[in-house]
């Protein structure tokens, strides 16, 4: 029986690691992900295997923000926002960044996130906060 049981576990683990898609343990692969594609705030984890353990608050999105595309290149990420403004005089603006693939960490504007994944569908990242938040970390979504 327990020979069975170990031939299932190891069939099982054999599938989970042929579908797994790339993430940024290859930094190549994700850093070419994260460059050719444009990107849209999120509030839906579509893994959340990746996430930190704790309690996490998902930075929240306001409509008028679900329609702007953020565009990385070698240092900076430009946004454009959408056709629905917050503001009636919004354009797009520009802010710096670099990433460490091997740290797992991004720092846009001079702050320093953990970057939880990069895949063909999903970015994201997130930050610890004070305690007396009630969370654990800010967790910052966009997709493909």
């Amino acid at each position: 029986m327990k020979k069975i049981l170990l031939v299932v576990v190891a069939i099982a683990a054999t599938f989970y690691a042929c579908t797994k898609e790339d993430t940024i343990d290859n930094a190549i692969t994700a850093e070419r992900l994260l460059k050719s594609r444009e990107w849209k705030p999120s509030v839906i984890d579509l893994n959340p295997v990746t996430s930190p353990a704790g309690k996490l608050l998902y930075n929240p999105v306001l409509e008028c923000q679900k329609d702007d595309i953020y565009k990385f290149s070698k240092d900076s990420i430009t946004v454009s926002k959408g056709e629905t403004l917050c503001e009636s005089s919004e354009t797009g603006y520009q802010v710096s960044y670099s990433m460490d693939f091997s740290r797992r960490k991004i720092t846009i504007n001079g702050i320093e996130y953990m970057l939880g994944e990069v895949t063909a569908t999903q970015l994201k990242y997130y930050l610890r906060v004070p305690s007396e938040s009630g969370y654990d970390y800010r967790v910052f979504l966009f997709q493909h």
